[in-house]
């Protein structure tokens, strides 16, 4: 049976337009290599031997990044682990070998996720506008933000400007008719979006005018349903954070057709 992506747009039975799917497909296939065999994983002592040893080889110190992510360390292999991740990132995020670019995907994964809330703003340099960084990358990294203000949001936003105005940038970069439709570019833009309204701060306010002057109606209606679930699930359990259901409410009211962005 053919997939979703084989339907041609105008006979797909949940009637939803490609750009949108793509965004979708985008957004939760994770950069990862299947091939790994999960189940010869190393210790997280070998592990951290391989990672800091200088006679570990190029692919086997790929292959440890990608296990350091199926492994739990305690705190103090974690400090020493996180050093090399984010040391490979950044000679690494521009590679255009898949395999190296699988290592970076993980290791951006496993460094934000060790990140506290309010050290996030550490991944701002990765995607200076003078790195010209990869779209792919820039999704990796964008995507781990929004997974991170949604798990662990700062509780202290002083200091959060940097990652604000990245945010921001990226999405009014990305959330343009032209840009949209592009490969990455359309999951990018909603992480954004979506971190912003979780994240708040000066910037939110750019971003709902934003979404009320779009006039790609199929983005509002994805930023409004993933905006909508994750107002939900908040509300359902995590009721310290109604400043955040409260702004992510805000996106859905903008995300609402009006006269002028009508298609």
């Amino acid at each position: 049976m053919p997939s979703i992506r084989d339907v041609p747009e105008r006979v797909r039975p949940d009637g939803l337009p490609t750009p949108f799917v793509r965004v979708i497909e985008s957004q939760q296939q994770p950069i990862s290599d299947d091939s790994i065999d999960t189940q010869t994983v190393p210790s997280a002592a070998e592990i951290v031997v391989a990672l800091t040893s200088p006679d570990t080889s190029p692919t086997e110190f790929r292959q440890m990044i990608l296990m350091a992510e199926l492994t739990s360390f305690d705190e103090s292999r974690a400090a020493i682990v996180r050093p090399f991740l984010q040391q490979y990132v950044v000679g690494h995020y521009s590679t255009e070998h898949r395999d190296e670019f699988i290592a970076v995907a993980s290791a951006v994964r496993q460094s934000v996720a060790s990140l506290s809330g309010t050290e996030l703003p550490q991944v701002v340099c990765w995607l200076e506008a003078n790195r010209k960084s990869p779209p792919a990358f820039e999704m990796e990294v964008v995507r781990s933000i929004r997974r991170k203000l949604a798990e662990t949001p700062p509780d202290d936003t002083t200091g959060m400007e940097p990652l604000g105005d990245l945010l921001i940038d990226i999405f009014e970069g990305y959330s343009t008719p032209r840009m949209l439709p592009k490969r990455y570019c359309g999951a990018t833009a909603l992480d954004a979006a979506i971190s912003l309204a979780l994240l708040g701060g000066p910037r939110f306010s750019r971003l709902v005018e934003g979404l009320r002057r779009s006039q790609v109606g199929w983005f509002r209606s994805l930023v409004a349903r993933q905006a909508e679930a994750l107002r939900i699930d908040i509300m359902q359990g995590r009721w310290e954070r109604i400043a955040a259901a409260d702004r992510l409410a805000e996106v859905v009211v903008a995300c609402e057709p009006t006269t002028e962005t009508a298609e």
